[in-house]
């Protein structure tokens, strides 16, 4: 099994673009009772998985998994919290980096929000998709209003 990691890394931009970020209605996920989540996969054999675990506290955890032929080929976990009221930003900045097709962890784009100067933050995330870690956090007025830690990277050899 060979592929590019350039092929890998479009097919996830492919797939995240119809997820979270893009507002779609999560799926429940059958074998994983309480998570929900989103799939996509394309006719070269290539699936995405992108789930989370949503929770009335604000509280996530979650990962993104790409399978070739069933075979798990990459891998991003991410767990944190972010306030009701900060979602929006954090989806305009995963959204922006996916329709752009810059990989900063598989998360956000730096972003101001324009309406109440809240930030959005990808702190160093590097932009390497085949071994990355980092943390995004949302912040207003010195006040953060919500954070994830995010890793992972390829499971395989990519050429």
């Amino acid at each position: 099994m060979v592929i590019s990691v350039e092929k890998v890394r479009e097919f996830f931009f492919a797939g995240m673009i119809k997820g979270y970020a893009s507002g779609a209605e999560a799926e429940p996920i059958p074998k994983l009772p309480g998570f929900k989540g989103y799939r996509h996969s394309d006719e070269d054999g290539l699936t995405l998985l992108d789930y989370y675990a949503p929770s009335s506290t604000g509280f996530s955890a979650g990962s993104t998994i790409i399978w070739l032929d069933g075979i798990p080929i990459w891998l991003m976990t991410y767990e944190g919290w972010y306030e009701n009221c900060v979602t929006s930003l954090l989806k305009e900045a995963l959204m922006e980096a996916y329709t752009k097709g810059v990989f900063l962890g598989g998360r956000g784009i730096n972003r101001v929000a324009v309406d109440d100067g809240a930030e959005y933050i990808n702190i160093d995330p590097g932009s390497n998709f085949c071994f990355f870690s980092g943390i995004e956090q949302i912040v207003h007025g010195g006040n953060v209003l919500g954070t994830h830690s995010f890793r992972g990277g390829c499971l395989v050899d990519m050429r």
